[in-house]
C-alpha cells in the first residue's frame, strides 16, 4: 500500500495518515509513504504486481468517494 502525502497538514496528509492508522493497528502489509513526487511513485512500483494508492484529490465528487 502506497500512502502519497507529505504528511504536513490538509489532504496531503491524507495517505501518510491512513499509513499510520493501519500501522498502528498491526495490519500485516507493505506500507510505504511515497512523496507526490513522479519519479518516487514510479520507484515505489517497481517489483510489484499490485498496488493499492493512498491519495486524496479535488474532484467535485462527494467526500470518501473511491475510485479503481
Amino acid at each position: 500500500m502506497l500512502g502519497i502525502g507529505r504528511g504536513v497538514a490538509g489532504d496531503d496528509a491524507v495517505g501518510p495518515s491512513v499509513l499510520a492508522l493501519l500501522a498502528g493497528q498491526g495490519v500485516a502489509a507493505d506500507l510505504r509513504l511515497v512523496r507526490p513526487d513522479p519519479g518516487d511513485l514510479l520507484a515505489a512500483f517497481e517489483g510489484r504486481g499490485r498496488a493499492i494508492l493512498v491519495d486524496a484529490c479535488q474532484s467535485g465528487a462527494a467526500a470518501g468517494t473511491l475510485y479503481q
